[in-house]
């Protein structure tokens, strides 16, 4: 338990890097909570940004984010937040893989992601 507890503190504390806004984390890790509409990932590299081919309330992301000894690849959905809620939208972890930090091409982590494979879609 105790390394699944440290992988969720992991994601929980670069969440709160990328964003540093969010008011809380949602449903026990790898979501934050408290975000604002216009809402962008900072402190990281987007590599890919896609609306959603369903709905209009999301947008996935694959991100790099990177500290001195992690090199992590993410791919994060946006969504609104429920009216009432108090905040405008939230983020959830769909992936979060570590990866080589040595990586500088990431043409195959692009094409291998979901927010490019979704670009075929249409509404």
């Amino acid at each position: 338990m105790e390394a699944l507890e440290q992988a969720n503190t992991t994601k929980n504390a670069v969440l709160l890097d990328i964003f540093p806004e969010a008011t809380h984390i949602g449903r026990g890790g790898g979501e934050v909570n408290g975000l604002k509409k216009d809402v962008q990932p900072e402190n990281c590299t987007v590599l890919l940004k896609t609306p959603s081919p369903w709905e209009d309330d999301r947008e996935f992301y694959l991100l790099i984010y990177e500290t001195h000894n992690l090199k992590v690849k993410l791919e994060i959905r946006i969504c609104d937040a429920m009216e009432g809620s108090g905040y405008d939208r939230f983020a959830v972890i769909h992936k979060f893989d570590i990866i080589n930090s040595e990586i500088t091409d990431y043409s195959d982590i692009i094409e291998e992601s979901y927010s490019y494979k979704i670009r075929k879609f249409k509404r």
